[in-house]
């Protein structure tokens, strides 16, 4: 089966009867569901199996084979079934031969190159409700108990993201249970959750290490069951979730946020967190809960992509070091958070040298249509080289590149000017590598609504970065 859902049933199927009764039964077993009554669900079954037979025995005919496609939609007061046929084509007077043996209103549409569609309605009885029944709301004397996972609960975590992102959220491991288990056995994962009376999972916020030399961790896979509202759930968990932290020993915590609203900027913001980099589109909206589904208002429209701000809060001194060098319009932009951090810069010489040649690293991520450089040893012709990467890549429908170098590095002032004139702009800086040396993240878009107007930033140093990123945006992007 291709997919099924309240309104709507698709099931493809070789053109072979083996799998005829299969394919019968799944087309009855609907009109059940959406209240056909018994003798009318003959009818239907009937009529399926033979026109499937029909289609079936006219393919062994032909020279090519293809698959039968049904598609069943239940169009309130009637059921109406669809049956592509794209191998040899039945005779146009079908439509007549079957109304003769008492089938129901059966039509052809020729698709031409599409292939042929049978096409027949079946009244209903009666009215079918569409949307199941909610579940139970939880009432405000429900109690809630917010701990750590408990082994064997890993599939009640899957479940949770299921309700929330469908099979859409980015780290994919979260849908597999067994996986969760290893990396919280590994230490890897460490899991604070919130569960009601009858063990349901219903929010949950995880520590995840990045690195164990420096340690670091990110503060990330928060999620509330949508039917949860006006509990303050996600606050409870997270403020635990930090408080865990604190028996940590780690260098820093990362924290990044959607920034189509700034409801977990402004909690985030209690804990010292320093707002370092803004990148915007990175995210495809596929890949993000809506704010709709989450209670949290309406999605923006002028925006293909979410934009995602990075945050940092150290939880030792000087995790960077305390001095550094930077090109001046960079160090300038980004002077509050580099003082935030504990660091003084200084500017870097004009015409530091670029060596010829320079090496990167390309890490794909098909599902955000999107593509992160890291620029370890910049050099002129690995610039070049990124750069016709990304503008190929641009062309097969991707929509965001980023560019990562390390501070450290000589000639970031040219890896500037040369990524400027081919449309990239400043992101902010990054730990590089979630180590103790700072990056820099450069990035482009590729034809894509960036609606900046609808990024929601909450912090004074955040709306500092939005500006200097959205002027550099506007200097180096063709419009």
């Amino acid at each position: 089966m291709d997919n099924m859902d309240k309104k709507h049933a698709q099931l493809s199927i070789p053109p072979c009867r083996t799998y005829l009764s299969a394919a019968s039964d799944f087309i009855a077993m609907t009109g059940k569901e959406v209240g056909l009554s018994a003798a009318s669900n003959e009818v239907l079954f009937k009529s399926c199996r033979f026109l499937l037979n029909e289609l079936m025995l006219n393919s062994e005919r032909g020279t090519f084979s293809d698959y039968i496609k049904i598609d069943i939609h239940n169009n309130t007061d009637e059921l109406k079934v669809e049956i592509l046929n794209k191998n040899l084509p039945l005779p146009t007077d079908f439509g007549q031969y079957a109304r003769t043996l008492d089938l129901p209103n059966v039509h052809i549409e020729n698709l031409g190159p599409g292939g042929q569609k049978l096409i027949f309605n079946m009244r209903l009885e009666k009215s079918y409700l569409s949307e199941k029944e909610p579940a139970p709301m939880v009432t405000p004397d429900t109690k809630i108990n917010i701990r750590p996972l408990k082994d064997g609960e890993e599939a009640k975590l899957t479940e949770l993201f299921f309700n929330v992102y469908g099979y859409n959220y980015i780290h994919q491991y979260v849908y597999y249970p067994e996986q969760i288990k290893e990396r919280r056995k590994n230490g890897d994962l460490i899991c604070i959750v919130g569960v009601d009376d009858h063990h349901n999972l219903l929010g949950h916020v995880a520590l995840v290490r990045l690195n164990t030399n420096p340690v670091v961790y990110e503060a990330a896979l928060g999620v509330v069951d949508p039917r949860i509202k006006s509990r303050g759930l996600f606050t409870q968990i997270f403020e635990s979730t930090m408080e865990h932290s604190k028996s940590l020993t780690m260098s820093y915590c990362i924290f990044d946020f959607v920034t189509n609203h700034d409801f977990t900027q402004k909690l985030v913001s209690r804990y010292g967190s320093v707002d370092m980099a803004l990148l915007i589109g990175c995210q495809s909206k596929e890949n993000q809960a809506s704010l709709a589904r989450l209670g949290l208002g309406q999605d923006p429209d002028e925006m293909d992509r979410y934009s995602l701000l990075l945050s940092l809060s150290p939880r030792q001194a000087h995790p960077f070091g305390q001095m550094i060098s930077l090109p001046t319009h960079i160090g300038e932009n980004f002077s509050t958070v580099l003082q935030s951090l504990g660091l003084t810069w200084q500017p870097s010489p004009r015409f530091d040298h670029l060596g010829r040649d320079g090496e990167f690293l390309a890490h794909r991520q098909p599902s955000q249509k999107a593509i992160i450089f890291d620029l370890y040893k910049p050099g002129r012709a690995a610039l070049q080289r990124m750069v016709n990467v990304w503008q190929q890549l641009v062309r097969e429908g991707y929509q965001y590149a980023g560019v990562n170098v390390p501070i450290s590095a000589p000639g970031l002032a040219y890896v500037y000017d040369f990524l400027s004139t081919k449309g990239f702009f400043i992101g902010g800086l990054i730990p590089y590598r979630n180590s103790h040396e700072l990056g820099f993240r450069f990035q482009a878009l590729g034809p894509t609504r960036v609606g900046f107007d609808q990024i929601k930033v909450y912090t004074h140093t955040s709306q500092q970065l939005l500006r200097a990123v959205k002027d550099d945006f506007l200097r180096n992007t063709l419009i």
